[in-house]
């Protein structure tokens, strides 16, 4: 996922390569079995800030 903002020339080139990346379907099944192993703790953000976000 490319991250806008960045300071680094290096940085910049590794996100424009990122949007070349292909992942076969195996790959896909490999990260969804694997991600759902994590344990997801605690909230998004503060309780109060959260209200304000709408979610």
């Amino acid at each position: 996922v490319p991250i806008p903002g960045t300071t680094k020339l290096s940085r910049l080139d590794e996100n424009i390569a990122s949007t070349r990346l292909e992942l076969s379907p195996n790959d896909l099944a490999e990260i969804t079995e694997a991600s759902s192993r994590i344990d997801i703790e605690g909230d998004r953000y503060p309780q109060a800030l959260e209200k304000m976000t709408g979610l």
